[in-house]
């Protein structure tokens, strides 16, 4: 198989938040994504130069990412691939904090395209004309 015709999944994971236990478990992602043993990514928003790395192994052997998670925001900014937004909005978009609005934002903008259930739950917030992709 091809290696840039990967598809890789990103999930948000708060456990990757406690410093020690994030790079301890960044180096054992990347030990496996070098392997091929996985195709599923947690990362989270906290800065870790492990997660840099499998961020940047990803962007270079894979052909598209599907985000599971609207909490990345911008760091999908380091993703140079084509991302597809997969994810349930949270519910009660108006009374979500500035902060989770970015995040969903930012998301959207750095997003190719979306999925039909994405475009379901974020009815009311995306352009009719947005990208839809089934996978």
């Amino acid at each position: 198989m091809n290696q840039l015709s990967r598809v890789i999944v990103l999930r948000h994971s708060r456990l990757l938040y406690i410093s020690l236990l994030s790079t301890i478990l960044y180096k054992l992602q990347n030990y496996l994504y070098d392997r091929r043993i996985i195709s599923t990514v947690w990362i989270s928003r906290k800065e870790n130069s492990e997660r840099d790395k499998l961020l940047k192994k990803t962007s270079r052997n894979s052909a598209s990412i599907i985000c599971k998670s609207s909490k990345f925001g911008r760091v999908l900014t380091r993703l140079k691939l084509k991302i597809i937004s997969d994810f349930e909005a949270p519910s009660n978009l108006r009374n979500r904090s500035i902060n989770e609005l970015h995040e969903i934002l930012w998301t959207l903008v750095l997003s190719e395209a979306v999925t039909p259930r994405t475009k379901k739950s974020l009815s009311n917030f995306l352009p009719k004309k947005f990208p839809v992709k089934s996978f």
